[in-house]
């Protein structure tokens, strides 16, 4: 009877061994994939942009607005990939299909409803010219087709 017992309590302890093995070799890869997934798509990106044109709203509520035309040069998604040595998350390349994705829906938007705008001090207004360049820092949509305008700065000339 004792050594009916101890066979199964040995067989019992290696199969919770293998799963508990087996727990620590899937959940960080899947773990690894959560975070990618978070990472495409909170993190905020950066590229540039130009002034097509310039605005002053005088009759605009609450108050007046100073509102500038910009096009966005391109958007480039670069690739990541987390280091298994240092747990850190390296750039790569640029990923062509997806940029050329958002270039395109990009070039869609525009025909559709305009250039982008943004609204600015009046300080900031009267600093910039047509065709001087912007800082934009957007982040992908779900979709991954289209995107999120985060900021829009000067570049410091």
């Amino acid at each position: 009877m004792e050594t009916r017992i101890r066979g199964r309590t040995l067989l019992l302890s290696a199969v919770v061994a293998l799963i508990l093995s087996m727990c620590f070799l899937i959940v960080p890869r899947l773990l690894d994939r959560q975070w990618e997934v978070i990472f495409r798509y909170k993190t905020a990106r950066h590229t540039t942009a130009t002034v097509v044109r310039k605005e002053h709203r005088v009759n605009a509520q609450p108050r007046e607005q100073w509102v500038v035309y910009y096009r966005v040069t391109g958007f480039p998604i670069y690739s990541f990939h987390m280091n298994t040595r240092t747990r850190d998350w390296e750039q790569g390349d640029i990923d062509w299909s997806a940029t050329s994705k958002l270039d395109t829906a990009e070039q869609r938007r525009n025909q559709q409803s305009g250039d982008r705008e943004t609204r600015l001090s009046q300080k900031e207004y009267e600093s910039l010219s047509v065709g001087d360049r912007l800082d934009v820092s957007y982040r992908l949509k779900v979709d991954n087709e289209t995107v999120e305008i985060i900021s829009v700065e000067r570049v410091n000339p």
